[in-house]
């Protein structure tokens, strides 16, 4: 959804800037709102205006 590759949101993630990821066996997964929020929350952050 993001197109953000592994290594990208293993980083975001470390730095707190990822949405909430969880571990099901050897995979990250995000629920589909929380990355629907977490797009919405930087859209209006990069907002020019």
């Amino acid at each position: 959804m993001t197109r953000e590759t592994k290594a990208t949101l293993r980083y975001k993630r470390h730095k707190g800037e990822a949405p909430y990821l969880f571990k099901i066996g050897r995979r990250l997964v995000a629920y589909e709102r929380d990355v629907a929020a977490h797009i919405a929350a930087r859209r209006e952050a990069t907002r020019r205006g």
